[in-house]
């Protein structure tokens, strides 16, 4: 008894534990999509694996790297034909993947304890300055050791944690090749040459080198027949410097017999390879000042000199200097610029027009040196204009020495500032000493200490107030010498170079105003829009490519603007399908973000578009409220989008006022009720679209507030065909009292696993209320391909046939025969090829006279299982199951 209460107290404390649920379900979630018959339209089947089954191909294929790590920890050796060379780079690149994480993890986690550090002192030496009491002193300054200590804490914790995850990792890797060091040799032994040196270069894995050449080179064992040289060309090709390096140290006893005996094109192709890196200017850096790499010609050919321009630009300037840069040189002279130099300079380009910077292709410090360079190669080149071209690049100079300062003042600053702090706290504690050992001789004395000591802290902390003061103007400025900075720069660029060169590389009057239009809207830099516009002739395609701008920044001066632009009555017919396509086909970058983007200037935005009566109000309006549940959530915000709405009202009454859908304000539960609730008058509450998006939703309160309440033209007979999941059916079903219809075509096609099998229970129900009404109605289910490929759907109304459970007005649509659905659920082959162990075993015993033909043509119908199986999953657990079950029936 006690040891079951203990058990049921640790059940309860689990389950009770909202966090460890979460991690429960997902994991069991997880289990349950391998079993689930039809996970994705296109495809059958999704075998599900025991431990000893996971092969490790397929705990590759499904991203279950934690189970690879726990079976090579355990000293698991995996079969030869279970690792495959693209699995095992995957496998190899996740840990080095893992271990970059840890490193960058540990250095954000510093970085912002020593922020948190800051932010603790600045708080309380604060909170020291209202307080005239000693002790409240000294605790604010035992809390600001106490954070100190904290911080420091965190960070050896931190630094501690990811050495042992990287060392973990490390150790996992050399497990791994000890235990299975014979078939990944094996693998790699190609036409007689050893090829497993070459792969774990381009692993960029370093650690996984060094085992590769400990085991190969250090033990004795056979080298590989790559030559040193070739490896050394792939380490650079593959750009990890780290690697290069090893492989330079332990492979290469001379490098510069690696760069006599390469010819002339040969070193051309490395320096190709080498500007292709994202880090080109290290690589490079490295072959110039470490190796002293010195090509035989300098004459760079069309494939790789443009990428020069992409470098850094005191790296450029010195290759300038070297001739290295001769051959982009004569094309500009030329006015003849390459293709792919026109591409690379509007990619770069392309950077003004980016929403947010993070993850995206063009950096602004490529974007920089690509600013620089051009300005200096067309300085040198352009003679006519060369002093343009000087003097913009020393503006771009003089600008990044300004940022340079004011960012070295702020580091002095913040640097000052905590050493300020730290004095601060050793001196209060000094006086904390003096004030308890005055205490013990007298009270007099001590109560003078006391004031004395409060005086002196109130003013150093005055004092410490006034440097944390200094410090966040500092702070301050400095986010705003960064952001004029990037301004100023992106200015530069489209005004004094890019509009001077756009003819040459070939950038359209479009693209280039479509640049100017996103520096507007970034900056508020309304005063371009003449200037940018002017070179357009077309008024109405300019307007559009405003609206398609503004949307992205949900801007609303810049539609405003287009009356000033144009002064005759331009109607703002832009289309709402144009708009829609902005939701859905281009990158979020592409549009404002909701999340991000103040509410008030989004509410402006909606503003300004039902002011103009456009054709997208209704679309942004929608896409607004469905993305900000959590920042539109009191009757004062709703109150304001009703305030808009009768407004928008209001200045069309002179014509016929199509009311909104109520469907716009399905996104937000909450909004919808309080127009219902107080505003009805603004929507339209009786179209169909509202209870079909809100079955959709599968939020059962919703779904029994439009029931109440009968809203969306509801109906009790046809509604709940448009549930995709069973807890929405069943919801409809036995509580509100919905029935299904005859249709069942959308159910037919909903994922099995995301609507919980609900296509069976449909049918179920069906039948029961026919057979208990007494009634035969026709049942129509969608035989479009997804039946065809979804095996379990068929077998299952095909024992319903069976058993006379369906009814015989059963109908299909397409006029495709239904009978036609199972005349190969009795082909072998057919069965076969969906890769189910258990409808190829359920064949069998039905009919074992299959099994012979099945055992002669094995080795056929398993390859037609690998052309056909398109599931992550184990072929060769499946291989090894059927030949197990065929041997034990002979």
């Amino acid at each position: 008894m006690e040891n079951s209460d203990k058990i049921y107290r640790l059940y309860k404390s689990v389950f009770n534990n909202v966090y460890l649920l979460r991690i429960i379900f997902k994991f069991a979630r997880g289990i349950n999509r391998q079993i689930s018959n039809s996970n994705l339209k296109n495809k059958s089947f999704t075998q599900r694996l025991r431990y000893d089954e996971a092969t490790f191909g397929w705990m590759i294929k499904n991203n279950f790297f934690q189970l690879l790590y726990d079976k090579v920890k355990i000293g698991m050796e995996f079969d030869q034909n279970e690792i495959q060379e693209n699995e095992l780079k995957q496998f190899i690149q996740h840990l080095n993947y893992d271990n970059n994480n840890n490193n960058n993890n540990n250095n954000n986690n510093n970085n912002n304890n020593n922020n948190n550090n800051n932010n603790n002192n600045n708080n309380n030496n604060n909170n020291n300055n209202n307080n005239n009491n000693n002790n409240n002193n000294n605790n604010n300054n035992n809390n600001n050791n106490n954070n100190n200590n904290n911080n420091n804490n965190n960070n050896n914790n931190n630094n501690n944690n990811n050495n042992n995850n990287n060392n973990n990792n490390n150790n996992i890797l050399k497990k791994f090749y000890q235990k299975n060091k014979k078939q990944i040799k094996s693998l790699f032994l190609k036409n007689g040459e050893n090829m497993l040196l070459s792969f774990s270069i381009t692993t960029n894995n370093l650690e996984f080198v060094k085992i590769i050449i400990n085991d190969e080179i250090g033990n004795g064992s056979e080298s590989s027949n790559n030559s040193s040289i070739e490896l050394l060309d792939l380490a650079f090709k593959c750009g990890n410097l780290d690697i290069i390096k090893l492989i330079k140290n332990e492979m290469v006893s001379n490098h510069y017999n690696y760069f006599k005996k390469k010819s002339s094109q040969q070193e051309l192709q490395l320096i190709s390879d080498v500007l292709e890196l994202p880090n080109r200017n290290e690589i490079l850096g490295y072959l110039l000042d470490e190796l002293k790499f010195s090509p035989k010609t300098t004459i760079l050919n069309d494939n790789n000199n443009y990428k020069l321009i992409l470098l850094d630009f005191n790296l450029f300037n010195r290759l300038y200097n070297m001739g290295w840069v001769k051959s982009l040189e004569d094309k500009f002279k030329l006015n003849s610029v390459t293709n792919r130099f026109s591409s690379m300079t509007i990619n770069c380009s392309n950077y003004i027009s980016y929403n947010h910077h993070n993850n995206q292709p063009i950096t602004f410090n490529i974007f920089l040196n690509h600013l620089q360079n051009g300005l200096y190669l067309l300085s040198q080149i352009k003679k006519s204009e060369s002093s343009h071209y000087t003097e913009t690049l020393k503006r771009v100079n003089n600008l990044i020495k300004i940022y340079d300062n004011n960012n070295n003042n702020n580091n002095n600053n913040n640097n000052n500032n905590n050493n300020n702090n730290n004095n601060n706290n050793n001196n209060n504690n000094n006086n904390n000493n003096n004030n308890n050992n005055n205490n013990n001789n007298n009270n007099n004395n001590n109560n003078n200490n006391n004031n004395n000591n409060n005086n002196n802290n109130n003013n150093n902390n005055n004092n410490n107030n006034n440097n944390n003061n200094n410090n966040n103007n500092n702070n301050n400025n400095n986010n705003n010498n960064n952001f004029i900075f990037e301004r100023e720069i992106k200015r530069i660029y489209l005004f004094d170079f890019l509009k001077k060169i756009k003819d040459m590389i070939l950038l359209t009057d479009e693209d280039w105003v479509k640049l100017v239009l996103n520096f507007i809207c970034q900056y508020g830099e309304y005063n371009y829009l003449n200037q940018g516009t002017n070179q357009l002739t077309n008024t109405e395609a300019t307007c559009y490519m405003i609206i398609d701008v503004s949307m992205k920044y949900a801007d609303s001066k810049i539609i405003d603007c287009i009356k000033n632009l144009y002064q005759e009555d331009y109607h703002f017919n832009h289309s709402r399908g144009f708009a829609i396509s902005h939701l859905k086909k281009l990158p979020p970058d592409q549009f404002f973000d909701p999340k991000t983007t103040p509410i008030t200037k989004q509410l402006s935005f909606i503003d300004t578009l039902f002011k103009y009566n456009t054709n997208i109000k209704e679309t942004v309006f929608k896409y607004v409220i469905n993305n900000t549940l959590d920042i539109l959530k009191t009757n004062d915000d709703f109150f304001k989008i009703a305030l808009i709405l009768k407004s928008y009202y209001f200045s069309i009454l002179s014509t016929k006022i199509n009311y909104l859908n109520g469907d716009l304000l399905i996104g937000n539960e909450n909004m919808f009720k309080y127009f219902y609730e107080n505003h009805r008058d603004l929507f339209v509450w009786d179209h169909k679209s509202i209870s079909k998006l809100i079955i959709k939703s599968n939020n059962l309160h919703f779904i029994e507030y439009i029931h109440n309440n009968n809203i969306g033209a509801i109906n009790k007979e046809t509604s709940i065909n448009h549930s995709e999941t069973i807890q929405v059916a069943r919801f409809m079903y036995e509580k509100l009292g919905y029935r299904f219809c005859g249709s069942l075509n959308n159910i037919s096609e909903l994922n099995e696993w995301e609507s919980g099998y609900l296509f069976y229970y449909a049918i179920d129900k069906l039948i029961e209320y026919n057979k208990n009404c007494l009634i035969e109605s026709k049942i129509e289910i969608s035989i479009s391909l997804d039946i065809y490929r979804n095996f379990k759907q068929r077998k299952f109304i095909y024992s319903l046939l069976n058993n006379h459970r369906m009814p015989t007005g059963l109908n299909t649509l397409f006029g495709i025969q239904f009978y036609g659905l199972f005349n190969t659920m009795n082909d072998i082959n057919y069965v076969f090829s969906t890769g189910n162990c258990e409808y190829i075993k359920d064949l069998i015993k039905k009919k074992p006279q299959l099994l012979p033909n099945l055992l002669s043509s094995y080795k056929e119908s398993f390859s037609i299982l690998q052309s056909k199986n398109k599931r992550n999953k184990s072929i060769t657990f499946i291989n090894n199951e059927i030949i197990k079950y065929c041997n034990n029936k002979e």
